[in-house]
């Protein structure tokens, strides 16, 4: 048996932290009392915090390169399991990488993963980027990111809420998402024609203009959050931004999270508001599905300045599992699952265990194809292309 030395024992203390999808920030006293040291022991192998971080995130990037190496092998060798699969496997069996990047890192993409791993050499990503490290392809591009996006909710699916026989069986529950990923959900729904997207998408950009507009406060908590993540969120941050004494918000809000799930409240609400109206316009199932992604999509393309924030707060170690439960507006959220998935139209053949997948996609898919394209400066044509893309990859696949 390995006997790991006390740098080592702290590091995946600490990231045993992660493997909960919902959890509170993390101290350095609670990472020592795992350990059973005294947080002084810690500084005798880490300088500080950030640089327990920075390790943990080079331990993250080690491991996964091991196995995109060892994949690549394999792919070489003509093996009949692709990329996804061993990408799948992988991470269901570490989801603390993936939650420990979506907590510490406030500006997450994941073309930081894939050009760091082209330069150590895995070829299988050389198409995508140029030697600038600029997309080469905006429709290879945005396959790949709906592709990452899906698979990140097949893996957080399988840590939430997979059944006994599934986490038995992870090479099987692999397949499984890499096959509707690659092949789609093979309904028997017709495909939307071009005309009827093209009013669908004026019905969502013309509902989006009848919002009413961001909080003026909200847009300066996203300021903070996109420049110094949750951690940098203060009622003195908060005052200056908006040029205000803090003392105004102490009279409001007893913390600054009691602050946050206030003001993201609030613009939840508004946000689903806008999706029952939308979807009100939707004749079948396919549309349903359809509104959804270009309603989001349009949603967040007129407010962009919230963007970031609302990805990075999704995710953050402050949406811990009892604000999660208060900030979830079940019953407006109870209304658009049940307007989707349960008035008769949904196909007999759409997979149980998908619709939850579909139904985080319908807000995830648009936020983060859209946060990456207007990073790389793509055309407005680009962006409003997306949704039915998304939507055609959703239902017939990526091949």
């Amino acid at each position: 048996m390995e006997v790991l030395s006390t740098k080592e024992k702290i590091i995946q203390a600490a990231f045993s932290f992660y493997k909960d999808y919902h959890f509170e920030r993390i101290s350095l006293s609670q990472i020592a009392a795992k350990v059973g040291i005294s947080k002084a022991a810690i500084f005798k192998h880490f300088k500080n915090k950030d640089d327990l971080l920075a390790c943990m995130e080079e331990k993250v990037f080690a491991g996964i390169m091991c196995m995109l190496e060892q994949v690549q092998k394999k792919i070489d060798s003509g093996d009949d399991k692709d990329l996804l699969f061993y990408i799948t496997v992988y991470l269901c069996q570490h989801i603390e990488y993936i939650n420990f990047f979506n907590s510490v890192n406030a500006t997450f993409t994941f073309d930081e993963f894939i050009l760091k791993f082209r330069e150590q050499g895995i070829a299988m990503f050389n198409s995508l980027f140029s030697d600038t490290g600029s997309p080469t392809n905006v429709d290879s591009y945005r396959i790949m990111l709906y592709i990452a996006v899906m698979l990140l909710e097949f893996i957080h699916r399988f840590s939430l809420s997979a059944t006994a026989s599934e986490k038995a069986g992870i090479e099987s529950y692999a397949r499984k998402a890499g096959d509707i990923i690659s092949r789609g959900l093979c309904l028997n729904e017709e495909r939307l024609t071009e005309e009827r997207i093209g009013q669908l998408d004026t019905i969502c950009i013309e509902s989006v203009e009848n919002v009413p507009p961001v909080d003026e406060t909200f847009k300066a908590l996203a300021k903070i959050v996109e420049k110094s993540g949750y951690e940098g969120v203060t009622m003195e941050a908060l005052a200056g931004e908006l040029g205000m004494a803090k003392s105004s918000f102490y009279s409001t809000y007893k913390s600054k999270e009691e602050m946050i799930f206030s003001l993201l409240r609030k613009e939840h609400a508004k946000i689903l508001d806008f999706f029952l109206c939308v979807l009100e316009k939707a004749e079948s199932f396919s549309e349903k599905i359809y509104v959804m992604y270009s309603s989001c999509m349009n949603y967040f393309y007129r407010h962009s300045e919230i963007l970031e924030a609302c990805k990075y707060l999704r995710f953050s170690s402050f949406m811990n599992k009892q604000h999660m439960e208060d900030f979830s507006c079940k019953d407006v959220i109870g209304r658009i699952w049940s307007i989707i998935f349960l008035q008769g139209d949904c196909p007999s053949e759409f997979p149980d265990f998908m619709k939850e997948i579909v139904f985080e996609s319908f807000f995830l898919e648009p936020v983060y194809i859209l946060l990456h394209f207007l990073k790389h400066g793509f055309s407005e044509k680009d962006i409003r292309e997306s949704p039915a893309k998304i939507y055609e990859m959703l239902c017939f696949g990526t091949n």
